[in-house]
């Protein structure tokens, strides 16, 4: 994270208001609110007080900043008194001296605890009162505060609201009307056509490949940007949700696609964008599944083009893709290091067909057989460098993992919030089943596992903002999520009971879904090897 000045990163923390007072020896408290803005903070003696904290000769306690300075120095800034401060605490003590007077002192007495617990009234610490901010640290330079802010950008949060105000506005309606059909999990042409006008209308406004870069017609989204999109999106559980956001929907748009050559964007990439056609990514195939540079598709190249010939299988929208993005052996010995290539084909290419769909778990036929022979594809059609086609694929997969971990967040937060409301409703034995311990268990674990796989989607988004290319954190979201989703919904079966188990209830369909997301891009047991090889094992 960047470093900052004391000052500068007081300016950006939190400023401290006073919560509550209560009667007793712990006096008043002082909490976290979020600034508003830029001027939420008004400058009361804090330019001084700061210069004075800086130099560190003024301090008792020499020049490493403490906690108390940074209490201190934000409640100037704020205008506040010093609550927390010796000089303000009812009992003349600092909490870490509160805490420590209140330690029982026949510690090394064990005869004598049991009589100090029966005396001493239990209540939490004053040092437990004071989240201000992290410990500072002393850097070469000046001292500098680390910052860790979960808060969500106003202006991402702005964007999330308008595309939730979208999908209650527009998507909502249609998801009504095919209510029962959905039911039937068959994507049928009426459903299809509806998704691709709600496609086309997301992108009019934006959302769709909000990702993509605005040279093709993007709005250069950031990646926690995106990924906050997707979780709204699955937070509402909507089918027809998938239709309106690009990845991690294979159909949509990829940064990938940029490596081809400029003059081909306007005639691929930005009618993807635009949600006029869709496209594929063929790179599974029989003999090569986890072990994706087994794959067998050759390339050769004549007279100006690449040859393809090879056989791929579980495409997503194989059948009705306009392009597919199609990796291929050009170099047998080289494979990965060098003799992999990106190709993108059109779909009315000769040489190139579609065999037959393949009917998953979820219960779609969404999956399809390519088959290449002898399908001439222009060189001008490759995607990157020749032979670094496996690069763009790992590139494809690792940078969708974010907003697949966000679509595991939105989907599992759907399933604890509908399974709350019929446990609250749900009577047996006199009573609402959620007043029963263990249902209450099962939810309370489904919430601390969402919470901390949303920490982690967020802090894997946030490493792609940065300029990195965090392989080992996107193993980890990939495995964490795909996996808590999983518990999630097999909790919420257990406690819909007869009702989680009819295909027109609302958890039995997105409990046979999400099981499928342990296998698709890259399965449990390879992302544990890949995480196992961050460790140098």
């Amino acid at each position: 994270m960047p470093s900052r000045t004391l000052e500068g990163a007081v300016a950006h923390r939190p400023h401290v208001a006073r919560r509550r007072s209560r009667d007793g020896p712990q006096g008043a408290r002082i909490c976290c609110r979020g600034p508003r803005g830029p001027n939420d903070l008004p400058a009361v003696g804090a330019e001084e007080f700061g210069q004075r904290l800086a130099r560190g000769a003024d301090r008792p306690h020499g020049g490493a900043v403490r906690r108390s300075d940074v209490v201190e120095l934000v409640a100037t800034r704020s205008g506040a008194p010093l609550v927390g401060t010796r000089h303000e605490h009812p009992a003349g003590r600092t909490p870490r001296e509160a805490f420590r007077r209140r330690t029982p002192r026949c510690r090394g007495r064990p005869h004598l605890r049991h009589q100090q617990d029966a005396r001493q009234e239990r209540r939490p610490s004053d040092a437990h009162e004071l989240m201000v901010a992290p410990w500072p640290q002393v850097r070469e330079g000046g001292t500098v505060l680390p910052i860790m802010d979960f808060r969500v950008p106003d202006e991402l949060q702005a964007l999330v609201d308008s595309y939730r105000s979208f999908l209650d506005r527009e998507v909502r309606p249609v998801e009504e009307r095919f209510a029962l059909r959905l039911q039937e999990d068959e994507l049928t042409d009426e459903i299809r056509e509806e998704g691709l006008r709600l496609r086309r209308r997301s992108a009019e406004l934006g959302f769709y490949a909000a990702h993509m870069p605005e040279s093709v017609g993007g709005q250069g989204l950031s990646s926690l940007g995106y990924t906050l999109l997707v979780e709204a999106g699955a937070q509402t559980g909507y089918r027809f949700g998938a239709f309106t956001l690009g990845p991690p929907n294979p159909e949509a748009p990829n940064p990938i696609l940029m490596d081809l050559p400029q003059h081909l964007h306007a005639k691929y990439v930005e009618p993807l964008v635009r949600g006029e056609t869709t496209m594929c990514f063929a790179l599974t195939e029989p003999e090569a599944g986890s072990d994706a540079q087994a794959i067998r598709t050759s390339a050769v190249q004549d007279d100006g083009h690449w040859v393809l010939n090879g056989r791929k299988h579980f495409i997503t929208n194989g059948a009705g893709a306009d392009v597919a993005i199609v990796f291929a052996v050009n170099d047998r010995e080289k494979r990965a290091a060098g003799g992999i290539t990106a190709f993108l084909v059109e779909r009315d290419t000769p040489g190139f067909t579609v065999g037959k769909n393949q009917r998953t778990l979820a219960g779609d036929t969404n999956q399809a057989e390519l088959i290449f022979d002898d399908c001439r594809v222009p060189g001008d059609n490759v995607i990157g460098e020749v032979g670094f086609g496996f690069g763009s694929a790992m590139k494809f997969l690792n940078g969708g993992r974010a907003f697949i971990g966000a679509m595991c967040v939105g989907v599992a937060d759907y399933l604890l919030r509908i399974t709350t409301e019929y446990a609250k409703q749900r009577t047996t034995f006199g009573k609402p089943i959620g007043k029963n311990q263990a249902v209450q268990w099962m939810l309370a674990d489904s919430a601390l596992e969402i919470h901390a796989s949303r920490l982690m989607t967020y802090h894997l988004a946030w490493l792609v903002d940065e300029g990195g290319y965090p392989i080992k954190e996107s193993s980890m979201v990939k495995l964490n999520n795909t996996e808590m989703v999983g518990r999630v919904a097999d909790r919420a079966v257990q406690i819909w009971g007869g009702m989680g188990l009819l295909t027109e209830g609302p958890v039995e369909r997105i409990y046979r879904l999400v099981r499928m997301l342990r296998v698709v891009e890259g399965a449990s047991e390879i992302q544990r090897l890949i995480i196992a090889r961050s460790l140098g094992l």
